[in-house]
């Protein structure tokens, strides 16, 4: 009897050992699924602001914060802007590390305000 009950105690040990290495898995998955749809928010971002600098920003996947900034860097022989874009998607969530950020620069002639319709 004795034998069973350290048998059965060895094995409830054993399945807590699995069970928390399994939650650490899930865990270092979910947090890969959320990095990833960060990254790809940004290049989102990225893309949409080089196609078109001065237009609205696509919508920022559920559970995240968006953000995007963009700064004039000069001008180019040619007379058009260059302009620097730097993309941020962090976790609305406090989750571990920091948001996600991607810079990228695009050309453009004539200014935001030129382009908006009056």
């Amino acid at each position: 009897m004795l034998f069973s009950l350290m048998g059965m105690l060895l094995a409830l040990a054993a399945t807590r050992t699995a069970l928390t290495a399994l939650s650490r898995a899930s865990s270092a998955a979910g947090q890969a699924e959320r990095i990833e749809r960060a990254l790809t928010a940004a290049r989102n971002l990225l893309e949409a602001q080089r196609a078109l600098p001065c237009g609205p920003l696509p919508p920022c996947p559920r559970g995240f914060s968006c953000s995007v900034e963009r700064s004039l860097l000069g001008r180019a022989r040619d007379g058009s802007l260059l302009l620097g874009i730097e993309a941020t998607v962090g976790s609305e969530r406090q989750g571990p590390g920091p948001p996600v950020r991607l810079v990228t620069a695009a050309r453009r002639t004539g200014t935001c305000s030129e382009a908006q319709p009056q």
